[in-house]
Order: C-alpha cells, then structure tokens, then sequence
C-alpha cells in the first residue's frame, strides 16, 4: 500500500520538495510504467512549479489510471478514429471542467497560445 502524508511546512522551498515526493509517490503507486519529469532544480517557488505542471499533470494522471478502449484496436484507423474521439472528450472534460476546477483551487497553471504548429524543427 503506497501512503505519504504531506505535513505543513513553515517554509514554501520545504512545502514543494514535500509536494513533489508525494506527487511522485501517486504515480508510483497508480501504475507501473508511467512517469512525468520535473525538474526542480529550475524551480524556485510553489506558484512556479504549479505553472509549469498544470494542466499536463491532469493528463498524466489520465493515462496513469485509465485504460483507454482504442489501446486494444489493432485495425490503425479503426484506431485512429476512436483515438480521436478520446482526445475530444479529454479536452472538452479539461476545458469546461477541470480548468475551472483548478481556479477555484486558485491553481496557477499554463495553457499554450494557439496559432502555431509544430511539426518536427518547422513552425507552420
């Protein structure tokens, strides 16, 4: 059984070493085969960690914890198409709900701008 309790910290640097082991002790325990990469030593308060995490954490929780009923098509456009419709469910469920979740949380997180697209080294 995986456990971690997150004690109050006096200190925000303290408070996020803290939270950061219990985010990692969460996918551990969730599944075997699933990481997400922070790198704290570029990080330098709560507010910024939090920036740079949010909303890609939601998605990594997403595949850490959901089997997804196209992983089992073989047939590659079969696939595709229910790939596809997972996808927009996600970003309807990440756009009208969870987002605003996050801000009544007073989560401070990073939504790209749209406009360009990048395919390999070009910038369409």
């Amino acid at each position: 059984m995986c456990h971690y309790d997150i004690q109050h910290q006096s200190n925000e640097e303290a408070f996020l070493k803290s939270y950061i082991n219990f985010v990692h002790i969460i996918f551990v325990c969730l599944r075997t085969g699933i990481q997400g990469q922070s790198w704290a030593e570029t990080i330098r308060t709560f507010d910024n960690w939090e920036y740079m995490v949010f909303p890609r954490l939601l998605a990594l929780a997403e595949r850490a914890w959901h089997k997804a009923p196209w992983e089992s098509i073989t047939d590659v456009n079969n696939r595709k198409t229910e790939l596809d419709k997972d996808w927009e469910a996600f970003a309807n469920t990440l756009g009208y709900k969870e987002l605003g979740r996050l801000d009544r949380m007073g989560v401070k997180y990073r939504v790209p701008l749209v406009g360009a697209k990048q395919v390999y080294l070009n910038v369409l």
